[in-house]
C-alpha cells in the first residue's frame, strides 16, 4: 500500500507488520511511565490510533515509550516509536544535526493529529532503533508524540 501525506511518501505492508506484532512481546519495563501507559493505551486518541493502525502497528506494543514530561498532575507526555514494514520513498529523516552531538527536528518533516496541535505528533525515519531481529523487512520507525492522562491508583511523581 501507498501512503501519502505531508512530505512523505511512504510504501508499507500492514499485514506483515499485523503478523509481526500479533506474535511480538511487550517489550516495556516496570517503571511507573511504562505501567502506566499499559493501563491508559486504551484512551490514545482515535486519531493517532487510527494512523497507527493503517500500518499494522499494535498501538500497545511500541519498541520504545518514554515519559518527557507531566503537563498536569493527572497526565503524561509520552515520546516512543514503532516498527513497521516499508520503506519511506518520498520525504526524509525528521532530525537534523545542529552540532556534534546535537540533534533538533525539522517542522516540515512533522505531521499534527486533528485538533491536538502539538500534543499528538509523528514523524518518520527510516534507521529503526531497537529493532527485533525478527522484524520483517523493508523496516522504517514511526515516532510519536502524544499526552495520555494517568490512570494508575498511585500518585504520579512525575515533575
Amino acid at each position: 500500500m501507498f501512503f501519502e501525506r505531508g512530505v512523505y511518501g511512504i510504501e508499507h505492508d500492514p499485514e506483515r507488520t499485523r503478523e509481526f506484532y500479533a506474535q511480538a512481546p511487550d517489550t516495556l519495563c516496570d517503571c511507573a511511565g511504562c505501567r502506566n501507559f499499559r493501563a491508559a493505551v486504551s484512551r490514545m486518541s482515535g486519531e493517532l490510533r487510527t494512523f497507527l493502525e493503517q500500518f499494522g502497528i499494535d498501538p500497545a506494543k511500541p519498541a520504545e515509550m518514554s515519559v518527557v514530561y507531566a503537563p498536569a498532575k493527572d497526565e503524561l507526555c509520552y515520546n516512543g516509536f514503532y516498527h513497521f514494514c516499508g520503506e519511506i520513498m518520498e520525504g526524509r529523516e525528521a532530525y537534523i544535526q545542529t552540532g556534534e552531538r546535537s540533534f533538533e527536528l525539522d517542522q516540515r518533516y512533522i505531521i499534527s493529529m486533528g485538533d491536538s496541535g502539538d500534543n499528538e505528533q509523528v514523524w518518520f525515519r527510516p534507521d529503526c532503533a531497537l529493532l527485533d531481529a525478527d522484524f520483517p523487512r523493508p523496516v522504517a520507525q514511526v515516532e510519536v508524540f502524544f499526552n495520555l492522562p494517568w490512570v494508575l491508583e498511585e500518585e504520579n511523581t512525575y515533575p
